[in-house]
């Protein structure tokens, strides 16, 4: 993130929360968001074959995966994340723009009507659900170079930094006070 302090003075404070995305760790997605207090949250998942970053505009309300590393319990499948919950909840940002800002600053991005119903949208229902005043969004990243070089057929990648870099720019342009006097776009 060289460069960017001095070019963004206004960001103050980051914070960089790994979660396991396991289906047991709800309680403890719900208690980290509730200690942190995020302004905006930004789920990302990397997405191996993928050659751009995926902008996701929704989850669903669905535990379909096979795939969790500790999920023994199989009961869960098919089942809703939330009982009573929508059956997809909508991400309240702009994504048109961050899909341009991340693209203006060299990072190959698309959008997504949703992220799946895997691990990723498990935890972006629960983020959405769990923080519905707070600006929240998932993006799929392709993997870096670094993790492609164990694998036994080429894959695309992309640089993690470059791709940290369009997405602090996005956030510094939604919080500038040209965005402020423009009105909330999302």
């Amino acid at each position: 993130m060289e460069g960017l302090n001095s070019e963004y003075p206004e960001v103050v404070e980051s914070k960089l929360v790994v979660l396991p995305p396991y289906f047991s760790s709800q309680e403890k997605m719900r208690r980290k968001l509730d200690n942190f207090k995020p302004d905006v949250v930004i789920g990302l998942h990397v997405a191996p074959g993928k050659p751009w970053v995926l902008v996701e505009q929704c989850a669903l309300n669905i535990i379909h995966t096979h795939r969790c590393p500790n999920w023994a319990d199989r009961q869960c499948y098919m089942t809703p994340i939330y009982q009573n919950g929508a059956s997809a909840l909508f991400t309240s940002l702009d994504t048109v723009t961050m899909v341009n800002t991340l693209r203006e600053n060299g990072v190959p991005a698309e959008h997504s009507f949703h992220c799946g119903t895997g691990i990723a949208n498990y935890a972006y229902y629960i983020t959405l659900e769990e923080m519905k005043l707070i600006h929240t969004v998932f993006l799929h990243v392709p993997q870096a170079p670094e993790e492609a070089i164990v694998q036994d057929r080429p894959l695309p990648v992309f640089p993690p930094w470059q791709t940290a870099q369009g997405i602090v720019r996005w956030l510094c342009g939604m919080c500038s006070p040209e965005q402020d006097r423009e009105g909330d776009q999302s």
